[in-house]
């Protein structure tokens, strides 16, 4: 996760998008992917969308290296060179931290479902709807993307949508300062969605950018 080009995780998009206002959206036409309407603050802000009332919050932390201590549900992953945070499942597995240090990759056990917590220098005149339009097109080259939902507002975006006729959602969030961009990247089977959806909306909720 080195470059800017290794961090990112394919998100959705070949849908015509129109931006207005800093802000897209299409509907998803056999359902729609986790909401990304919540705005993630900047370090030491409250999260636009609280987590959920009935899902603990883990005391646990894991630091620097990404060696991590779990809670009964939740697990803390730390970031001690960019300074960020954020609680994932605690079923999911740490991957090999980076040499660089700029995230760490958490998987299930048949590595269907992963996400990706990460950090990188901001590119040069980046904007959260720049990024967003960047991350969109990177699908579009690729020709996979069915559907898109797109939310730039403040210093932070959203993408998400389907992949492979439907089958996988993709998703990721970013905060673009201007000195460092954060982000947060799900992919998993749209069949678990039952399952995956909330800790999405879970890991959204209490993902803390560091300095921006």
């Amino acid at each position: 996760m080195g470059s800017r080009g290794t961090t990112r995780v394919a998100v959705a998009g070949v849908v015509a998008m129109t931006v207005l206002s800093g802000c897209t959206t299409q509907a998803a036409p056999d359902g729609t992917p986790p909401s990304s309407a919540s705005v993630v603050p900047a370090a030491g802000a409250t999260p636009a969308r609280p987590a959920p009332s009935s899902a603990p919050v883990g005391s646990a932390t894991a630091r620097g290296s990404g060696a991590d201590a779990t809670s009964s549900e939740w697990t803390t992953y730390r970031n001690e060179k960019f300074g960020f945070s954020v609680q994932v499942p605690a079923s999911l597995v740490a991957g090999p931290s980076p040499t660089g240090g700029e995230g760490l990759t958490y998987r299930s056990a048949d590595g269907r479902t992963e996400v990706t917590a990460s950090a990188s220098a901001t590119p040069a005149g980046a904007t959260p709807a720049t990024e967003a339009a960047d991350h969109t097109a990177d699908l579009r080259r690729r020709g996979e993307v069915t559907t898109t939902t797109v939310d730039a507002s403040a210093n932070s975006y959203t993408v998400s949508g389907f992949l492979h006729g439907g089958t996988l959602v993709e998703y990721v969030r970013g905060v673009v300062g201007p000195h460092t961009e954060y982000l947060l990247s799900w992919s998993y089977p749209t069949a678990e969605r039952t399952t995956a959806d909330p800790w999405v909306e879970h890991s959204v909720a209490t993902f803390q950018p560091g300095p921006l």
